[in-house]
């Protein structure tokens, strides 16, 4: 903890800040589990599929390369948990565009029909886009020279 409270972490709004940082690590460990699940059938860890057998038979039916998208993911998420706890300018605006390909996707889930998927996707990345678009957020992100 002396680390994050040196590197400016630690400012006003740090809880907020923490949990979307909890939230960049949990959507890396989501992606890699997806991937391991792709990349690895016939292990244990199938039995997880219980929880979405349409993202199974979708996701299968792509092959490696679904797999191999979420491993990309999965790091993308994971460099971005990094700059975002090192309070890094690059870290914000990595966390920026993630949630900006999110949300095209929940729109994407509405034309497509998925209407109840979408809204739902589109207000929690709207709120969080929000929440790291205030200049009080921004401003956490200095320039480390």
């Amino acid at each position: 903890m002396v680390w994050v409270r040196y590197s400016g972490f630690m400012r006003s709004g740090a809880h907020s800040r923490i949990a979307f940082g909890i939230f960049l690590c949990f959507g890396a460990g989501m992606a890699m589990l997806a991937a391991t699940l792709l990349l690895l059938p016939g292990t244990f860890l199938d039995k997880l599929w219980v929880l979405n057998p349409t993202a199974q038979r979708q996701l299968t039916a792509v092959g490696n390369r679904a797999g191999l998208l979420f491993v990309l993911l999965s790091f993308i998420l994971a460099v971005a948990a990094i700059g975002w706890f090192k309070s890094r300018p690059w870290g914000w605006r990595l966390a920026v565009i993630i949630l900006i390909v999110h949300l095209a996707g929940d729109v994407g889930n509405i034309l497509l029909g998925r209407l109840m998927q979408g809204v739902l996707g589109v207000i929690v990345a709207g709120v969080l886009l929000i929440y790291l678009l205030r200049p009080t957020t921004r401003a956490q992100f200095v320039s480390m020279g």
